[in-house]
């Protein structure tokens, strides 16, 4: 009786001390979120826009990511976004509302990738009118910060100002 109270004691001290038991998240980590491969911004820049993600991630709980790289390297801008949003995890796993937007430099080619839970709010034609009104003038000017925290300001706005609209998974 003594040595299994002492090891409940033992088992469950542990989780008491975390603020749920087995399932203590990591926080998440700027390169989790933001990873620019083309290398088209400063740190100040990555950080900033890092802060943007948090900010929605900690209001609402759906989560967006921020990815350039150099050349998809022949593969089509649709297929490399999605395998990327589900490679990452990105969304809650009861509303898959997860937001990826990706910057292919050399092919000049940008898509905003959204999560099925998210639908609804963020359009494909939302999304493409995002790409073609904030982030294309600024990136023709080489203005690729301005863009991306365009970009990332308005698919947080749409989603704050409609988070009851987030499907969730059935």
């Amino acid at each position: 009786m003594i040595t299994r109270l002492l090891y409940a004691i033992l088992f469950l001290l542990p989780c008491l001390l975390q603020t749920s038991c087995g399932t203590s998240e990591e926080p998440t980590k700027m390169e989790d979120r933001v990873m620019d491969g083309a290398n088209l911004l400063t740190t100040d820049e990555e950080t900033r826009l890092f802060w943007i993600v948090q900010e929605l991630e900690r209001k609402v709980g759906s989560q967006l990511a921020i990815v350039t790289l150099d050349s998809l390297n022949g593969v089509a801008i649709e297929k490399y976004s999605l395998n990327k949003l589900n490679e990452m995890s990105l969304g809650r796993d009861q509303y898959y509302d997860g937001v990826l937007i990706t910057v292919a430099l050399r092919n000049k080619e940008m898509r905003i990738e959204v999560g099925w839970g998210l639908e609804r709010i963020l359009t494909n034609e939302k999304a493409e009118r995002i790409n073609l009104k904030l982030m294309a003038p600024r990136f023709r000017e080489k203005k690729f910060y301005e863009g991306l925290r365009a970009a990332a300001g308005a698919i947080t706005l749409l989603i704050e100002e409609n988070k009851d609209r987030i499907r969730k998974r059935r």
